[in-house]
């Protein structure tokens, strides 16, 4: 089987596509690999996490993949600069501790 020459566009595809399986996996080394350090999470609840806390959430099982479907797959890439619009189905469970103040 000869090796495939991946466009740049397909190799960024497949950097997204390993991070989603390190969600699913929960191969914490692949996810710290293929993630920037200074990356952001944006949650559907509002919520901001940096890489290294979601993580840390994933360690801690309070965020668990179970599965993804992908959907939509784009990327582009132009000089140093890559976009992705991605869009996955994914089965997760999430634990949320939200702590108030009683006065």
């Amino acid at each position: 089987m000869k090796d495939e020459i991946l466009t740049e566009e397909q190799a960024v595809a497949e950097t997204v596509r390993k991070q989603v399986k390190g969600m699913i996996d929960g191969d914490l080394d692949l996810l710290k690999e293929v993630i920037s350090p200074d990356a952001v999470f944006y949650h559907i609840t509002g919520a901001k996490q940096s890489r290294d806390e979601w993580l840390r959430q994933i360690k801690l099982g309070r965020m668990h993949y179970f599965g993804s479907r992908e959907i939509l797959m784009q990327a582009t890439v132009n000089g140093d600069e890559a976009r992705v619009i991605s869009r996955n189905q994914l089965d997760a469970q999430m634990v949320f501790l939200y702590f108030y103040d009683k006065t």
